[in-house]
């Protein structure tokens, strides 16, 4: 499992030294290289952050649904509305080659209630709040669906300015990943 804490150019460099972290993040070395990541490239990669049961119950709420999403995503790229009805999203653009980004419904879905679950457990907003030095708060959730045969997007920074953007893989993936 791992997640990628993102921030805005103009808050890379601001001391760090006082971020205090918990779990796995706890680990010294950890903290050191996810400061140094933070500071120098604006995003840090960490590992087993969220505890295995709040990993397991997101992985139960989001997969079934995600799976749908992805076999439909199969046959075209773009969404109809009465699928995004269906599964609870407010938006579904496709972002490159084989790629699409959906976004669930913060009032009526259920994948948002499991990820803000996940969020929560990880303790993500007081990273983050920590990070870029006042509160930050929740308030969107999706995912990235790449079909077989589908390719990856270059590195780009996601929301507006001052905006911190978590990802979180609910399987293990590679570090080359």
């Amino acid at each position: 499992m791992a997640s990628m804490a993102t921030g805005s150019s103009d808050v890379v460099g601001v001391d760090l030294s006082d971020l205090r972290c918990s779990g796995a993040w706890e680990e010294p070395e950890t903290q050191r290289r996810s400061r140094e990541l933070l500071e120098r490239e604006g995003c840090a990669v960490m590992t087993e952050v969220v505890g295995e049961d709040a990993l397991v119950e997101a992985r139960r709420a989001l997969e079934p649904a995600l799976f749908r999403i992805a076999e439909s995503l199969q046959e075209d790229q773009h969404l109809s509305e009465a699928l995004k009805e269906e599964f609870g999203l407010v938006r579904a653009p496709p972002v490159g080659d084989g790629k699409t980004n959906v976004h669930f419904d913060e009032h009526e879905s259920e994948e948002h209630a499991a990820m803000e679950r996940l969020a929560e457990s990880g303790r993500f907003a007081e990273v983050c709040s920590s990070y870029c030095g006042r509160d930050l708060t929740l308030y969107e959730s999706g995912a990235s669906i790449t079909t077989p045969g589908g390719e990856g997007m270059e590195w780009h920074r996601d929301g507006q300015e001052g905006e911190c953007t978590v990802l979180v893989s609910l399987r293990d993936v590679e570090g080359d990943q």
